[in-house]
This record gives structure tokens, C-alpha cells and sequence, in this order.
């Protein structure tokens, strides 16, 4: 697959051990197949959202935040909408709860820097102590690499 025209870092985060919640490692490790490896976009796994990604943040055009929810809430099995910093930060960011928007201001308050961002959810079914993906959480995988494949084409979030 050819490179992409912007910088872009996608992020996905997510417990490895409780099954569902790792939806994102597995679709960015389907992305990294997928692009290959010359292909311009940072691909970062963790654990949870950190205050020291506002910096990578900054320094990219797109950020793609890629987790998993509860499947009960969601209509779809794969969601995005368009992300921007909220107007203010009504409590200090913790390292607990973190969430995307607030990774966002703070790139912005630190680094004067607001890439476009987009968040890609899909439908977890188990979180439950264990490894690998239910059935229908690993049938979200392919459809959420298609939506983060195009997001990284796109000439701007739509």
C-alpha cells in the first residue's frame, strides 16, 4: 500500500488480558500488515491513554484514537466520530481516565498544535479475564482497518 500524504499516528489502547478490551492491538497489528513498513504512520499500542502523548500528538496532521466499548451500548460494531479538544478541561487530566479530547487540549495548550483527530470504536462483547477476541469482536477488526485505512487516505476528516 502506498504511503500516506499527511503525518498521522494512530493510537489504540486497551488490557491485552481482558479479552475485547484488546480490540485495538489487534487491528493495529493488522493495520502495520497492511501497510507494510515505509509507510509514514506511527502506529502505537498501550495499555491506556498517557499524558506524555500529547507531545507525538502535536507533532502529527491526524491522530487516530482506536479503542473498544461495551458491544450492549453501540448500535454498529465499529464507530468513528470526529474528535476537538473540548473548550475547557473542567478537572485535571489524571492518568486513570485520560480520554482523547483531553490528550488534545493538552497538545494544543503545550505544543500550539491541533492535528485532526477521529476516534474509531468498536463493539467489545467479553471483558473478561482472558486472551483473544469473542467471535464478534474479531469481525469488527477488518471493518475498523477499513475505516482507519481511509481516514489515512483522506485529504481531510470529513
Amino acid at each position: 500500500m502506498s504511503g500516506v500524504n499527511r503525518r498521522a499516528i494512530v493510537i489504540g489502547w486497551g488490557n491485552r488480558l481482558r479479552r475485547d478490551d484488546a480490540l485495538a492491538h489487534f487491528v493495529l497489528a493488522e493495520l502495520g500488515r497492511q501497510l507494510g513498513t515505509h509507510h509514514g504512520v506511527v502506529l502505537m499500542a498501550t495499555h491506556q491513554l498517557d499524558p506524555t502523548m500529547a507531545e507525538a500528538i502535536a507533532s502529527h496532521d491526524l491522530v487516530v484514537f482506536v479503542d473498544a466499548a461495551l458491544g450492549s451500548e453501540m448500535d454498529e460494531p465499529v464507530k468513528v466520530e470526529k474528535l476537538a479538544p473540548p473548550a475547557s478541561l473542567r478537572a485535571p487530566a489524571g492518568t486513570h481516565v485520560l480520554s482523547p479530547s483531553a490528550l488534545l487540549a493538552m497538545a494544543q495548550w503545550l505544543y500550539g498544535r491541533e492535528p485532526e483527530a477521529a476516534l474509531v470504536t468498536m463493539a467489545g462483547h467479553d471483558f473478561s479475564f482472558g486472551e483473544g477476541l469473542s467471535r464478534p469482536a474479531s469481525e469488527a477488526v477488518p471493518i475498523a482497518v477499513e475505516i482507519i485505512l481511509r481516514l489515512l487516505h483522506q485529504s481531510a476528516l470529513k
